[in-house]
């Protein structure tokens, strides 16, 4: 009897940041709490203007290449989008 081969697994992004923290203050984050089936934070005024300020100037986006291209590395990206959006030094 033989097995049939064992599919590769490959490990989730949340398998391998899992142990990441990201947050820089991580005392005065709020405390999940479970209220039926969803997770609830509850987050003061302050410390959401507090953020607003800190991550005024970020920019999150998704970049989507065709399939099959080639991974483009951060300062490539970077430097492309300097040159399209020239953003000012202040």
């Amino acid at each position: 009897m033989t097995q049939a081969p064992s599919a590769q697994t490959t490990p989730s992004f949340s398998s391998i940041v899992g142990d990441v923290v990201i947050a820089e203050n991580l005392p005065s984050l709020p405390i999940p709490k479970v209220r039926g089936d969803k997770i609830v934070v509850k987050i003061s005024e302050d410390l959401y203007e507090e953020q607003l300020k800190l991550f005024r100037t970020n920019l999150i986006g998704r970049l989507l290449l065709r399939k099959g291209s080639i991974p483009l590395k951060i300062d490539v990206i970077k430097t492309s989008l300097d040159v399209l959006w020239k953003p000012s030094k202040s």
